[in-house]
């Protein structure tokens, strides 16, 4: 045996002593319910502020069209809208994308003072979860928007309900089991399953998850190609206004089109500026 190897003997020694020391709370921690290798999982959050347009609506079922079941594991409506102004065809398809969601789809009308009326109601009606804050109301349903045969009716309401020419707050909505009390955002969040896990002190419960917000304009228009003064647009009524949208499938980073290049489907063709 060579000098070296000998004086490396010892030392190889001590390091298999130490791996079987550390190799147990490796292990544990392998166990104790967070990876904390793994990428952490989130929950999507889609602003869903004002009347229901056709850039409002794009942002909706972009965040339902992209969400990938293995990052998210819930996406919520956070609701504060008094109806629609897009096509009924255009509702009906945005209904589609949430009863066809890989994952939960949640609704918080809040905070105090939201509404949810109309045909955005009935939308929120057919998610898998409902929560409302105190001040906020739902109802106004108005006349159907959604087929019941092939969408149910709203909230599990019959034809005739106090709620197509009315509404409820906060308190009644939640006696008649039409949404849970959820008096701020985080409280709704805790009420989605795996929001929350044993805390690490092992007191109590914390948020494992990340959330994640979206809403119109929520990115930068890219540095080159673009004008300068150009700004996430809420409509489409100049020509020269960029919106945010992306490609089909994607979810970032943000493409910009032109308002002027909208086709007439519903959503438009994506492209970078000055490509």
């Amino acid at each position: 045996m060579t000098r070296t190897a000998r004086r490396l003997r010892p030392l190889l020694g001590l390091a298999l002593v130490v791996a079987g020391l550390l190799a147990p709370m490796g292990a544990a921690a392998a166990h104790d319910g967070h990876d904390h290798g793994a990428e952490q999982s989130v929950v999507d959050v889609v602003e869903v502020n004002g009347l229901l347009d056709p850039v409002l609506l794009e942002v909706v079922a972009d965040a339902l069209e992209s969400v990938d079941p293995a990052e998210t594991i819930a996406l919520v409506l956070q609701v504060d809208s008094r109806g629609s102004v897009v096509p009924d065809a255009d509702v009906t398809a945005l209904a589609d994308l949430v009863l066809d969601s890989p994952v939960p789809v949640s609704v918080w009308v809040g905070p105090s003072g939201s509404r949810a009326l109309g045909a955005v109601a009935q939308l929120v009606g057919l998610a898998d979860d409902v929560g409302i804050a105190p001040g906020a109301r739902i109802g106004d349903l108005g006349e159907p928007v959604l087929s019941a045969a092939s969408h149910g009716a709203p909230f599990g309401l019959a034809a005739g309900s106090d709620l197509v020419d009315g509404t409820v707050g906060y308190a009644e909505a939640v006696e008649r089991g039409l949404a849970r009390p959820s008096p701020v955002l985080l409280e709704h969040l805790r009420g989605i399953p795996g929001f929350e896990g044993a805390a690490d002190d092992g007191e109590g419960t914390t948020p494992v998850v990340r959330t994640r917000f979206h809403k119109p304009g929520s990115c930068s228009p890219p540095a080159s190609g673009s004008p300068a003064s150009s700004g996430p647009a809420r409509s489409c009524s100049a020509a020269t206004a960029w919106r945010c949208c992306r490609p089909a499938g994607g979810r970032s980073p943000c493409w910009w089109s032109p308002c002027s290049a909208t086709p007439s489907t519903r959503r438009p063709a994506c492209r970078v500026p000055g490509r």
